[in-house]
């Protein structure tokens, strides 16, 4: 399968969130190698830079989701977060203005999250490092089908 660099950003965005909450934001070295393996069975090479940012976008999800635990419907919620910081980069193709991040946290808040401080913090995190893996990604993609 061909996918667009948009497509197989989105999937490793929602990857990352499915990861966070199989492992309850808790894992080790095993299934970090795991998860990348995995990946790599579906034909991207995860290039050392790439991992890296794959890294980073997944610690960052792990402290939204570790900061929002309480909020219901987790698995919804994370997937809304996720998917709508996916849409937020390729929209913006990885620049964006502080009016736009204004409205990506109301857009984020719309999922239930509670919006404190520490939040914020951390789902700020979260679109930097999504930004960064974006830039990672190379222009065409090919993968294979599972």
């Amino acid at each position: 399968m061909t996918g667009s660099v948009t497509q197989v950003f989105n999937d490793l965005i929602g990857l990352t969130w499915k990861f966070v909450e199989m492992k309850d934001g808790v894992w080790d070295q095993n299934a970090w190698v795991n998860f990348l393996s995995n990946i790599q069975d579906k034909g991207l090479d995860l290039k050392s830079e790439m991992q890296s940012s794959l890294g980073q976008v997944l610690e960052s999800v792990r402290d939204v989701y570790i900061s929002s635990i309480a909020t219901r419907g987790m698995e919804k919620t994370m997937h809304d977060m996720t998917d709508i910081t996916a849409k937020f980069v390729i929209n913006n193709r990885g620049v964006w203005d502080h009016a736009q991040w204004e409205k990506y946290l109301k857009d984020i808040q719309k999922t239930g999250i509670e919006l404190n401080a520490e939040t914020q913090n951390y789902i700020g995190g979260l679109l930097e490092s999504a930004r960064k893996l974006y830039e990672t990604l190379p222009s065409s993609i090919t993968i294979r089908n599972e």
